[in-house]
């Protein structure tokens, strides 16, 4: 891709590969084509105020083994590349997870004090564990946030999402309450629910803005279990009946 990115030519791939402790105090970008690799028994503390940014689609993989750790924040400012998947197979723990407008695989532990997803088609495929305290507390850094969810996703404050797939056995928790509501993000896509049977949606409260709801068409039941009320609930809300 031309220009540069901090001097340096975008058309050169770069790689770290981290194997020890990376203790970064201050901000850190990847730029185009570049990568980050954080190995089987490295780890990248990332500190208070600072962040680890990755721009222009460029990839950030924790392996099995590996750790990301620290009260900063991880920004994906323009989503991924489809040939440089983003991907954790280890342990992110870190106060604020930014996936800005791309995919991001977690096959490990992820967890954050706040998930964030504002750009259009900003998606989190969750095959492991999820654990977070907000989505933003509904500011527009959330309201596209798709979620495809194929294990477990706990959220023990309040969360804002767009979309929501879930497989059977999977759980969404949220302790408070799930807001469900896009901004304008250029596309026609619904708001909505996709759940299979067996799979589990749990909140404190619901506020339901014009997003559809849909079970599995046949052979079994997915479960809402609102603990507290509906707080909200759009009158073009769709389908609440389908075997839900």
């Amino acid at each position: 891709k031309p220009g540069l990115t901090n001097g340096v030519e975008n058309g050169y791939a770069r790689t770290v590969v981290v194997t020890g402790k990376w203790n970064l105090t201050n901000n850190q970008i990847v730029g185009a084509l570049g990568r980050i690799i954080v190995a089987s028994g490295g780890e990248i503390v990332v500190g208070d105020g600072a962040t680890l940014s990755s721009v222009n689609e460029a990839q950030i993989v924790v392996l099995p083994g590996g750790k990301i750790s620290g009260n900063g924040s991880i920004v994906f400012t323009n989503g991924t590349d489809q040939n440089l998947i983003s991907y954790n197979g280890g342990e992110i723990n870190v106060g604020t997870f930014n996936n800005n407008g791309g995919d991001f695989y977690n096959y490990g532990t992820l967890k954050a004090t706040s998930l964030l997803g504002g750009a259009g088609n900003s998606r989190y495929y969750n095959h492991s564990l999820i654990s977070i305290q907000n989505t933003g507390e509904y500011d527009s850094s959330s309201s596209n946030t798709r979620v495809y969810n194929a294990c477990q996703f706990y959220c023990s404050g309040n969360m804002r999402i767009r979309n929501y797939e879930g497989v059977q056995g999977s759980s969404l928790i949220c302790d408070g309450q799930l807001m469900l509501s896009c901004s304008m993000d250029g596309t026609s896509t619904k708001d909505y629910v996709g759940l299979a049977a067996g799979a589990l949606v749990q909140c404190g409260t619901l506020y339901n803005n014009n997003a559809i709801w849909r079970g599995p068409a046949s052979g079994g039941y997915a479960v809402l279990d609102v603990r507290d009320s509906i707080v909200f609930i759009n009158n073009n809300i769709g389908d609440f009946s389908q075997n839900l």
